[in-house]
């Protein structure tokens, strides 16, 4: 996907209402979820003009993955109160 429709996709995601966190970006599409969109989704987490839900989503989608050139970001990303969950 490109970086526009990734970022509509994760605009409008929205988690199940389940309190167990850790399965709620298994429920994002399978479109955004694909190793292709590594790179896309790396630049959607830090780009901080975004809104935080948007980059939330693609901290989320990036653990999904599971590419492990992402942990220096989504460390980074922990220390933001509105990407942690994602993260």
């Amino acid at each position: 996907m490109k970086k526009p429709d990734l970022i509509q996709a994760l605009a409008h995601f929205r988690r199940p209402g389940s309190p167990v966190y850790a399965g709620h970006f298994t429920h994002l599409p399978v479109s955004v979820r694909q190793p292709g969109n590594y790179a896309a989704l790396l630049a959607i987490l830090n780009d901080p003009s975004l809104p935080p839900g948007v980059r939330e989503h693609a901290a989320g989608a990036l653990g999904e993955v599971g590419d492990r050139r992402a942990v220096p970001s989504l460390l980074t990303a922990l220390d933001s109160a509105r990407l942690r969950r994602g993260a």
